[in-house]
């Protein structure tokens, strides 16, 4: 009876076994797959027998997997390899542009159609030949490797080409490219007189501006000790600095117009002419009253456009009687700083440009008492705020004040030259932010 338990135990361990071989191939059907699990539960060979089935399975379909990927790989590759070789030798023959290949010994070896027909008489030279003459310079250094490319403009038959060489020591010849560059020169010639035109018509506007600037000449004249720091962002400014002598009256003016370069320029001249024809024209001396009708003036040059125009300028305007030494001062958002007795003093401006806007109020005139050695200061924004320093701050106010303070005691060149190198030293390498513009005037 054992025995018979014993072969009967075999053939249902075997059937179980050949199921589970069965179910590395294909999945088993319901009652197949319930019967190997019940009988593994028990079995302890069955149980092992699947385990080992299993993974030799994962071995054998992992190894399928990697073998199916380097064969896709090395079938990639090949594909690739072939793609290279095969645009690598039709490269030439198919490139628009002239390509000559010559031996070391400077012979000529291959020409593409397109060096035919461009270059069509050079087919029987050598590399000696005048055609190759920026070449030849430098033939044996690309062969030995001293440089890796030669590239030269080259001029031929009404055509600008840009010649490149370089050797290609798989096939022991240096090939030359002929890129065909005629259009770009063009369009570099239409770029370049273009720009000449510009540059003629800024360096006239220059003049046009310069020619209605106050000569230095006439300002050390009327203010002998006082000094003018003018510093354009551009060619042409949108500050400028005033001079006008009428009667027993000197007017100085520091103005900072809308915008800078060419448009600050074309705003300076109408601000500049609304400031002579208050004084000259209309005859007026109180500064208050000169500022009121330079902005109606301003006002109603712009008015005449369509659009609605809102540029005009901030200004600190100061006037002086020679005879009793009056002295009286307004400002359009620009303040009037006056050093007396070592004292930096400051008088506000009105909060209002001269142009168009809202709420407009009269200026202010202020009276101010000064002594003899007493220093005035006009200037505009650009000098504050000019970014610069280890953080790329703007320069700001109070550095300035305290700069002004600290070299109160130097002559009006030697204070013009400190403060010319302090924001020299403080912008570096930064782009300047704006026109700067100092008036120094010492009574």
């Amino acid at each position: 009876m054992k025995y018979i338990y014993t072969e009967m135990k075999l053939a249902d361990c075997n059937y179980i076994q050949g199921l589970i071989d069965k179910g590395t191939e294909k999945p088993l059907g319901f009652f197949e797959d319930l019967r190997v699990r019940i009988h593994i539960a028990m079995c302890v060979t069955c149980r092992e027998y699947k385990k080992r089935t299993n993974l030799f399975s994962k071995v054998l379909f992992t190894s399928n997997k990697n073998e199916k990927r380097i064969n896709s790989y090395q079938e990639a590759i090949l594909h690739k390899s072939k793609s290279v070789q095969n645009r690598l030798a039709s490269f030439p023959e198919q490139n628009p542009s002239p390509i000559v290949e010559l031996e070391k010994s400077g012979k000529i070896s291959y020409q593409n159609p397109a060096f035919f027909k461009h270059f069509p008489h050079v087919s029987a030279l050598s590399v000696d030949h005048q055609f190759f003459e920026q070449l030849v310079l430098n033939f044996n250094a690309l062969i030995d490797g001293t440089i890796k490319e030669f590239s030269k403009e080259f001029f031929y038959n009404h055509v600008h080409y840009i010649q490149r060489a370089s050797y290609l020591a798989e096939l022991s010849v240096v090939r030359v490219f002929y890129l065909d560059i005629t259009e770009q020169k063009t369009f570099e010639k239409i770029i370049y007189e273009k720009n000449l035109e510009i540059t003629q018509s800024i360096q006239y506007a220059l003049r046009i501006q310069e020619a209605i600037l106050p000569s230095q000449y006439l300002f050390k004249e009327i203010f002998p000790e006082s000094f003018v720091l003018y510093k354009p962002k551009d060619v042409v400014a949108g500050d400028f600095y005033w001079l006008n002598r009428v009667d027993d009256w000197v007017f100085a003016a520091a103005a900072d117009c809308t915008g800078h370069g060419v448009p600050g320029a074309l705003v300076s001249v109408v601000c500049n002419n609304a400031l002579n024809r208050s004084v000259k024209e209309f005859k007026l001396r109180d500064t208050g009253l000169i500022l009121d009708k330079t902005r109606e003036i301003v006002i109603e040059t712009f008015a005449n456009s369509d659009s609605d125009v809102k540029d005009g300028m901030d200004i600190s305007i100061v006037g002086i009687k020679k005879s009793s030494a009056e002295v009286c001062w307004s400002g359009a958002n620009n303040p009037l700083w006056y050093l007396s007795k070592n004292q930096l003093m400051e008088v506000a401006a009105n909060k209002q440009p001269i142009g168009k806007t809202e709420n407009p109020l009269p200026f202010r005139t202020h009276k101010i008492r000064l002594d003899e050695a007493d220093y005035l200061f006009l200037f505009t924004d650009g000098y504050a705020d000019q970014f610069g320093g280890e953080n790329e701050k703007k320069f700001k106010y109070k550095q300035l004040q305290n700069l002004l303070l600290e070299n109160s005691e130097k002559s009006p060149e030697e204070l013009k030259n400190v403060l010319d190198a302090r924001i020299c030293s403080w912008k570096g390498e930064l782009e300047q932010t704006d026109d700067i513009l100092v008036v120094g005037i010492k009574l």
